[in-house]
């Protein structure tokens, strides 16, 4: 049994405690235990620290791991970027510094204390994606955030430098979107992405500047139509939730509300916000919690048509993103992202796009699902739908409407067929198979709530099949 330490630093305690109140939360949700330690000091951090120079920045971060250490952890979590580059940063030091570190090991030893580099240093978002990992978190949730419009902001110490931190590559970072996606939401892409936050020039001479470096992101944000901001870092918080609040009062009309990832893995596992202390927020979250209410609305409505935890599997698997033969020629075809429309409640919306119809149906994904499932079945069922509402294309319907007059798509032609010498064409059996379909109406055109497989898809003869949704992967 992994023993984990929780490491806080300065800003979480002191200013934001409903950071510390969901890191607890969802570590207790998820299973995880950790404790706390005694007798630990700022990190420190190193935009101070160092300004002091000597070996203050060093010792006091090596003296700190060393703590950890001698309770025994065997990983350190903090859910601080600052703290963990500090962390990083120092233990790279030490290896590397071999007279400097026996120096501070002798400083140690008069307090009973050692540091042998033994301890794990993880930042709270890399023990989620790492150690964790995203598709355990997305088959935890009670509430997943699906169709929310979420912005990462990574900030500058949990990625650079990225030979001394290595969390993710510092230039084309992946890490932290696809946990947002784990939780079901829509991770945004934009220019400001890696940029710093700027909330260091506010301690400094330069506190207009850094109103000005925090406004630059929201404004991009804010024309996207984010729904949120989503933080890994206490410092990143402090900048655009209390420069957002000057912001407003100056007349700015910004409006979206700033999440440590904890809170955000909170509300997805079922958290109550009141309990997670988000209410204690600058810029107030009622509008993003309202608008997620209505989503998880519209979810549970698309239940009548989709098995959502078969959905929720496809959309996290994506094995087969890359083997779509129609994705892979229609450059603004992505089924990924269309399953995600449907698993937001967006259904309304999907059935008068013509992306649903570009779906061959060709069993590739079928084939390739380590699932057995296949997407195309998502697509299937949304064409279903788009028939009965009537939305499907002129070109679509004019099939239809052949097939139901007359039972096929095309007549045969007699001159053509004269003059390849081919026999007259049979007579076909329209009003027999009408009356057929008089008795027997295929319940997936008339009444798409109907979803038995044995019944929807005469394809289906496994009798083992027998889940009254439309999707069942065991």
């Amino acid at each position: 049994m992994k023993k984990y330490i929780y490491f806080w630093g300065c800003q979480v305690p002191a200013r934001f405690p409903f950071i510390e109140k969901a890191t607890r939360m969802v570590l207790d949700k998820l299973g995880v235990t950790a404790m706390d330690v005694d007798g630990f000091t700022c990190c420190p951090e190193r935009y101070m620290a160092q300004s002091m120079g000597g070996d203050t920045w060093l010792l006091t971060a090596i003296r700190n791991l060393a703590l950890a250490e001698s309770a025994g952890g065997d990983t350190l979590i903090t859910p601080c970027n600052g703290c963990y580059a500090t962390f990083r940063s120092a233990a790279r030091e030490f290896k590397i510094n071999a007279p400097l570190a026996t120096k501070i090991n002798q400083a140690l030893g008069a307090y009973n204390l050692r540091y042998e580099g033994r301890i794990k240093i993880r930042h709270v978002l890399e023990f989620f994606a790492d150690d964790l990992g995203a598709d355990t978190i997305g088959r935890k949730l009670e509430k997943p955030l699906w169709g929310m419009n979420i912005a990462v902001h990574y900030g500058c110490h949990l990625l650079r430098t990225g030979e001394t931190v290595g969390f993710d590559d510092p230039q084309s970072p992946t890490k932290f979107e696809t946990l947002i996606r784990a939780l079901g939401a829509n991770n945004m892409d934009y220019s400001s992405k890696l940029l710093c936050c700027g909330e260091s020039l506010g301690r400094g001479a330069e506190p207009k500047q850094a109103q000005n470096m925090a406004r630059q992101k929201l404004m991009e944000l804010h024309n996207l139509g984010a729904d949120a901001i989503c933080v890994s870092c206490p410092a990143c918080f402090l900048q655009y939730d209390t420069q957002q609040f000057l912001l407003q009062r100056q007349g700015d009309g910004f409006d979206i509300p700033i999440f440590h990832y904890t809170e955000l893995l909170g509300l997805a596992l079922g958290l109550e916000p009141v309990e997670l202390g988000i209410n204690m927020h600058r810029i107030k979250p009622d509008d993003f919690l309202d608008k997620w209410r209505e989503r998880s609305q519209n979810v549970d409505l698309v239940g009548k048509y989709f098995d959502m935890d078969a959905l929720k599997r496809c959309h996290a698997c994506q094995a087969c993103e890359n083997d779509c033969p129609a994705a892979l020629n229609i450059a603004d075809f992505n089924p990924q992202e269309i399953i995600a429309q449907v698993l937001a409640g967006n259904i309304d919306e999907l059935l008068s796009l013509p992306a649903i119809w570009n779906c061959l149906e060709c069993h590739t994904c079928v084939e390739l699902c380590p699932q057995r499932f296949g997407m195309e079945q998502v697509f299937t069922v949304l064409k279903q739908l788009a028939v009965d509402n009537k939305t499907l294309p002129d070109t679509l319907k004019s099939m239809l409407d052949t097939f139901g007059a007359t039972s096929k798509l095309g007549q045969p032609q007699a001159t053509l067929r004269k003059r390849l010498n081919l026999p007259k064409a049979k007579a076909n059996g329209v009003e027999e198979w009408k009356q057929l379909l008089e008795g027997v109406t295929d319940p997936r055109v008339t009444d798409p709530k109907v979803t038995d497989p044995k019944v929807t898809d005469p394809k289906v003869t496994d009798p083992k099949v027998n889940d009254p949704k439309v999707f069942d992967l065991d």
